[in-house]
């Protein structure tokens, strides 16, 4: 099986890749979206649209340089080394929909394209070129928490354990048919990055096995692979500022969870205490039975909250009356 991966240079979409490398599947091409005009390094073959900037550009890899540390786009490992050290292409996207970005990636002649955390929407023209279509590997059980940040809102909503999905890719968001599944538990105070890797490994491993069943099926036959997605599941968009604030109603574990599980958003979490609204800036331990006098009770910039049940200890960035 021939694939062309689209991916981007966070570590949610490196696992899968390198999943497919080592089980010896035939990887194409790399893609990742532009970053911007300045992003598009020259390279050979570039692809001009009719509005003056690269359609698609090939990204050549750069030459040996000095031990000193430099800036750029692609330092630390990502899908564009992982790439790079195996001699696939990688290219940049700006236009997907544009005819020669079509006729580029059709040119590398993938049976099945892989996709894995990309932030461009895969238009119609596009998804119709592979064979065997577009296979994504999503961090939820869908149909639960469509969207672009799944992770987020499993933690946001007090999710004990989540899960990863490989599903076939339609015109709509997360709603093709699921090919395969796999659950996972997430200990108290895992971190996003930790929740991430755990998805992202996982899913390779299905992702590799789906393309080998794939590989192995009659032609039409890959079709049974995909089920339809059931009635209802859920949506949930980019999360807002607001979204980050907690409520007291929850137990003090889910709150301890969520600020664990999204630190790396570097954003305050606030919270209402008999009218007072702290800021709390990262959670330390919480307690499921405990039961405070007072709350919030705050010692230096250290603060002891009261939820419903349970108390969380949390490092406090201000309060206010």
């Amino acid at each position: 099986m021939r694939v062309v991966y689209f991916g981007m240079l966070g570590a949610f979409s490196r696992a899968p890749l390198a999943a497919l490398l080592n089980a010896g599947i035939d990887v194409r091409g790399v893609v990742i979206p532009a970053r911007g005009a300045a992003a598009l390094t020259p390279g050979p073959s570039p692809v001009e649209d009719r509005r003056g900037g690269r359609a698609l550009a090939r990204i050549a890899p750069e030459p040996p340089r000095s031990q000193a540390p430099v800036a750029g786009p692609y330092l630390g490992p990502n899908i564009v080394h992982i790439a790079w050290q195996r001699g696939i292409p990688v290219f940049e996207a700006r236009h997907l929909d544009h005819p020669d970005t079509l006729a580029a990636i059709a040119g590398l002649r993938p049976d099945v394209a892989c996709v894995a955390c990309f932030s461009k929407r895969i238009p119609v023209a596009l998804l119709a070129l592979p064979e065997h279509g577009f296979l994504n590997v999503h961090p939820s059980l869908l149909p639960a928490y469509r969207g672009p940040e799944p992770l987020f809102w499993a933690f946001r909503n007090g999710e004990a354990s989540n899960g990863v999905t490989v599903h076939f890719m339609d015109e709509g968001l997360d709603t093709g048919g699921l090919v395969a599944q796999a659950r996972i538990e997430f200990p108290d105070g895992v971190s996003g990055a930790e929740a991430e890797r755990l998805c992202a490994e996982s899913g390779g491993r299905l992702l590799v096995d789906v393309i080998r069943a794939l590989h192995l099926t009659t032609d039409g036959a890959e079709r049974n692979l995909g089920r339809p997605q059931p009635e209802g599941g859920s949506y949930y968009p980019a999360p807002a500022p607001g979204d980050f604030a907690l409520s007291l109603d929850w137990p003090a574990r889910r709150a301890f969870n969520f600020m664990r599980g999204t630190a790396e958003w570097n954003r305050p979490y606030t919270v209402e205490v008999n009218g007072e609204r702290l800021a709390l800036q990262k959670a330390l331990s919480y307690s499921a039975t405990q039961t405070l006098d007072q709350s919030p009770a705050v010692i230096g910039d250290e603060a002891w909250i009261q939820f419903s049940s349970g108390v969380l200890r949390a490092r406090a960035l201000r309060i206010e009356a």
